[in-house]
């Protein structure tokens, strides 16, 4: 077993004031390997601005620039989330969903 030290002790890590995290689930449970890269790079965008609900609002052409994908992109990443059961979205609200239970 590899053992783990600090490389730069003086760059920890912190939680920050805001709130912004990713279940490592979401790897494990294997849902990002059944996404595409633009739906993957909306969803880790969504958990860093979701709020601790979840919740954010955050208009499809600002998104689409701050992520440089087409807004058609978005747009069909949105809806991939959505049947995937990751995310809900009621327009302007996206709300990151708890990961839904792998069925054996």
């Amino acid at each position: 077993m590899i053992e783990k030290k600090l490389i730069l002790p003086d760059r920890v890590r912190k939680i920050p004031a805001g709130f912004g995290w990713t279940d490592r689930r979401f790897l494990h449970d294997g849902h990002l390997a059944s996404l595409d890269s633009p739906a993957i790079l909306l969803y880790y965008f969504l958990t860093t601005v979701g709020d601790v609900q979840g919740l954010s609002f955050w208009a499809d052409p600002r998104v689409s620039t701050l992520l440089k994908l087409p807004l058609g992109q978005v747009v069909g990443s949105r809806d991939r989330l959505v049947e995937h059961d990751l995310i809900a979205f009621r327009h302007p609200i996206y709300q990151v969903l708890s990961l839904p239970e792998v069925r054996a």
